[in-house]
């Protein structure tokens, strides 16, 4: 886009067109930042030549890799939790099975025992 500016024509704010470009703000993908972070914790170099590196703003690595560290706890205990849920999904479908052996054991003895 070629923008010509000839100089002060019209000063009112209301009626001025100034151009305006938008900055996108970056995205970046989860296998990218999880290779950045893994890089910044293991303290071969300083945030900021990562950041220089990789083209990403020193805060916004500090945010990930805090990010990452508070978040690594979570990781494990959910993993345990599943493994939990797991174990006590199987255990209660074993119980049904039992249930439902009884019941069907109980209602065989009673169609013999009552007459049609």
């Amino acid at each position: 886009m070629n923008f010509k500016y000839d100089g002060p024509k019209n000063l009112d704010t209301q009626t001025a067109k100034v151009p305006y470009h938008r900055i996108m703000k970056k995205s970046y993908t989860t296998a990218f930042k999880t290779q950045v972070v893994l890089e910044v914790l293991k303290e071969t170099k300083t945030v900021n030549q990562r950041a220089s590196e990789h083209g990403v703003a020193p805060t916004v690595l500090r945010e990930w890799k805090q990010a990452a560290l508070t978040d690594l706890p979570d990781r494990f205990e959910r993993r345990d939790s599943v493994t939990d849920l797991k174990a006590a999904h199987a255990r209660e479908v074993e119980q049904l099975y039992v249930e439902i052996g009884r019941l069907t054991t109980h209602v065989n003895f009673l169609k013999k025992k009552v007459p049609s």
